[in-house]
């Protein structure tokens, strides 16, 4: 297909991202982050968190 001209050749390139290398960490979140993530990660009535 690359022959053709229908295809490019790709290149592949190594790219770190602060996210993958060092995280997420809850107070680097905003306060409406914060709230999203208690809603989806926090069960009220066993008063525990789910991850």
């Amino acid at each position: 297909m690359i022959r053709d001209g229908l295809l490019a050749g790709f290149k592949a390139l190594l790219v770190s991202l602060k996210f993958q290398r060092d995280g997420v960490k809850y107070d680097d979140l905003s306060n409406g982050e914060k709230e999203e993530y208690g809603e989806k990660f926090y069960d009220e009535e066993e008063m525990a968190w789910y991850f």
